[in-house]
C-alpha cells in the first residue's frame, strides 16, 4: 500500500515567534512544516525540499521575499511552487508586486484561522496531485477555534451547537462562543461531526450528545436543553424528518 503523506509547507519568516506560531498551528492541522529565517536560507531550503506551498515574508534580511520569489520562478524546481506572502506593508504597490508571481498575500500578524483557510484553498486550487494526510487523533476529536485572537483546540464533545456565519461559523460551548475558520458544510465533512452532530437548519448543527432533553416542539422550531439551559432552533423543512426521528418527536 502506498503511504499517504501530508502536504509539505515551508515558512520563510525572520520573526521567529511568528514562524513558530505558524508552524505549530499548521502542524496541528496535519501539515508537515519546516522553517527558514533569512531570504538566502529560505531559497536554498525551498529548492532543496520542493515543498507543496511556501509561506513567504516580504521583508527579510538579505534577499527580500520578492527577490526569493523571482529566483524561484527562474528555477525549474521552484517555478510552480505556490507562494502565500506575508507582509507588514499593505500598500497597493507591495500587493501588486506580491501577486506578480505569488498566489495570495496576507497582512502581518496573520490571523491563524484565516491563514489555514487560505492554505487549504491554495493547495486545493494549485496542487491537485498533493496527497492528503489522514486525520490525526487530535484532528478527529478536537476543533481549532479562535477566541480573542488566541487559537484553542476545543474537544468536539464540549461543543453544544454550531451556527453559520458566512463562510465561517461560530462554535458554542457551555461558557463561550468561538470563531471557527470553516463553513457548516465543511464541518459536516470533518471526522466526528457527521456522527455526533445533527443539521436542524441550514444555519445550525446540534451536538446530539449534549442534548439533555427536548422541552417542546413548536411549528418549524425545536426547543432543547443543554446543561440546564434552553435553546430554540429553527427547523428547515428538508431537515424536519431527520430532526423528528433523532429527537423522537
Amino acid at each position: 500500500m502506498t503511504e499517504t503523506l501530508a502536504p509539505r509547507i515551508h515558512v520563510v519568516e525572520d520573526d521567529r515567534d511568528i514562524a513558530r506560531l505558524i508552524s505549530r498551528f499548521l502542524t496541528r492541522g496535519g501539515y508537515v512544516v519546516t522553517e527558514s529565517h533569512t531570504g538566502e536560507e529560505g531559497l536554498k531550503s525551498i529548492l532543496g525540499l520542493e515543498p507543496d506551498l511556501v509561506i513567504l515574508d516580504v521583508m527579510l534580511p538579505g534577499k527580500s521575499g520578492l527577490e526569493v520569489m523571482d529566483e524561484l520562478r527562474k528555477d525549474p524546481r521552484g517555478k510552480d511552487i505556490p507562494i502565500l506572502f506575508l507582509t507588514a506593508l499593505g500598500d497597493e504597490a507591495t500587493v501588486v508586486e506580491c501577486l506578480r508571481g505569488g498566489d495570495e498575500y496576507m497582512e502581518k500578524p496573520p490571523r491563524l484561522l484565516e491563514l489555514e483557510a487560505r492554505v487549504k484553498r491554495i493547495l486545493d486550487r494549485t496542487a491537485k496531485d498533493v496527497p492528503q494526510s489522514p486525520p490525526s487523533v487530535a484532528q478527529m476529536d478536537r476543533l481549532a477555534v479562535e477566541h480573542e485572537k488566541e487559537v484553542l483546540l476545543v474537544p468536539l464533545e464540549e461543543i453544544m451547537f454550531v451556527e453559520a456565519s458566512g463562510k465561517y461559523s461560530y462554535v458554542y460551548t457551555e461558557d463561550r462562543r468561538h470563531l471557527a475558520g470553516y463553513s457548516i458544510g465543511e464541518l459536516e465533512k470533518r471526522p466526528g461531526f457527521s456522527e455526533a452532530f445533527l443539521r436542524v437548519h441550514r444555519s445550525y448543527l446540534v451536538n446530539m450528545g449534549q442534548v439533555q432533553k427536548v422541552i417542546r416542539e413548536k411549528p418549524r422550531k425545536v426547543v432543547v436543553e443543554f446543561g440546564g439551559q434552553a435553546r430554540e432552533f429553527p427547523v428547515g423543512d428538508s431537515y424536519y424528518p431527520s430532526v423528528k426521528s433523532r429527537f423522537n418527536i
